[in-house]
């Protein structure tokens, strides 16, 4: 039985973790230092847990060995990661014997790495869902523990698809960790050639190009890229022109229409 865990988390993740463990196996938070919005809120609900917490600092920074030796001083046994936005370091991870676990919003081996949802959305997959699996030093590589599916469909945005996961996530979590705690858990190895890996979304990779693209391309950027994202964009000389709202294919084609030459 696993009895000192830190989590990794941000301000979906850490209450999600908080309601399905019991709080005094719970000895540590970490918090993203490229996320200091969620900072107060998620201090205010360790604070009240009496839970310390710690901020992972960019790893070429000066603080990151001060970082690693607090946590090592905290002698975890099992570490787990929900919706956190930085890479878990093999320094990190072999100080809990990689008894590290990882709550993933894809059906591994699909959608490694970031912004899963909007990129099974933007591929016109039909499905997505939730891998829990052990980390290693590979992104979203490690042996899958157990996989729920969610259909994505054609009226859905990168939001709702992810407002179905949340909702769905902690009862999915919680009915696994009783296996995972008392180390009973199934793991399977991930099939490398059905999997897919993601580059991180930035504000430039959302751009319609009517040449290269068809309508269904179109429509399925467009969804995966809805507000509050600044949403998917026509360049028109130096001025860029965003669709951050759901549009039918009926309207995208109307889109091609009015902005395609």
């Amino acid at each position: 039985m696993y009895k000192r865990l830190v989590i990794f988390g941000d301000n979906i993740g850490v209450p999600q973790l908080l309601n399905v463990v019991a709080n005094n196996l719970i000895k540590g938070i970490v918090l993203s230092s490229m996320r200091p919005q969620y900072f107060d809120e998620i201090k205010s609900i360790a604070e009240k847990n009496e839970i310390p917490t710690f901020i992972q600092p960019k790893f070429d920074s000066t603080e990151y060995d001060e970082f690693t030796q607090d946590i090592k001083k905290m002698e975890f046994d099992m570490l787990f990661c929900n919706c956190y936005s930085m890479i878990i370091r093999k320094d990190i991870l072999s100080s809990v014997n990689f008894n590290a676990i990882n709550i993933h919003w894809s059906l591994l081996p699909l959608n490694k790495g970031p912004n899963p949802t909007q990129w099974a959305i933007i591929k016109g997959e039909k499905k997505t869902g939730i891998s829990i699996h052990y980390m290693d030093e590979g992104l979203d590589t490690g042996d899958i523990i157990a996989q729920m599916e969610v259909d994505i469909l054609d009226t859905d945005t990168w939001v709702t698809v992810n407002e179905k996961l949340k909702k769905l996530s902690t009862e999915f979590i919680a009915s696994n960790m009783n296996s995972i705690l008392t180390g009973n858990n199934k793991r399977q190895k991930q099939n490398d050639k059905l999997g897919s890996v993601n580059k991180r979304l930035t504000a430039d990779s959302p751009k319609i190009d009517f040449q290269t693209m068809s309508d269904i391309q179109i429509f399925n950027l467009i969804r995966a890229q809805v507000a509050p994202l600044k949403g998917a964009y026509i360049k028109q000389g130096e001025k860029q022109i965003h669709f951050d709202t759901y549009l039918s294919l009926n309207e995208i084609i109307d889109l091609r229409k009015m902005y395609a030459s």
